[in-house]
């Protein structure tokens, strides 16, 4: 997991770290990410900004590592001789098709057990302090 001063989260797989999930929540100018961490059963991901944010991304870390090795062209006959053209409308429907085979899936959320409790978040995010708030998103 990558953060920057954009404040864009990026998650990368070893397996091909030129595909990439890239989050953008935080603020632009004022978003640095301070802090990434993947909660203990790796299902979500909270990160936190210079812009005061505080954001719990619930992620699909299967579909996210099936897609960092699907390869849309590999074993197309002809590849290397095709216009670009064809070869961006070939990797467009082999997507689609890739997509529509592994649609994203989200476990229910328990919000006794999956990690949404202050103490865990506090050391998550290295809190200095109890901020006896809510963390819950409402919306």
């Amino acid at each position: 997991m990558l953060g920057f001063e954009n404040g864009e989260v990026q998650i990368r797989s070893s397996l091909n770290p030129e595909k990439f999930l890239q989050i953008k929540m935080h603020d632009a100018q004022a978003g640095k990410i301070t802090s990434i961490r993947f909660d203990k059963d790796e299902k979500f991901i909270v990160s936190t900004a210079e812009d005061g944010l505080i954001y719990i991304h619930l992620i699909d870390k299967e579909n996210i590592l099936k897609e960092a090795s699907f390869q849309p062209l590999e074993g197309i006959e002809g590849i290397d001789y095709m216009a670009e053209s064809q070869k961006e409308e070939i990797k467009a429907d082999k997507m689609q098709e890739f997509f529509d085979q592994n649609p994203p899936y989200f476990a229910e959320v328990n919000y006794e057990t999956d990690g949404l409790d202050l103490a865990y978040l506090a050391s998550s995010v290295k809190l200095t302090e109890d901020v006896n708030e809510d963390i819950i998103d409402p919306t």
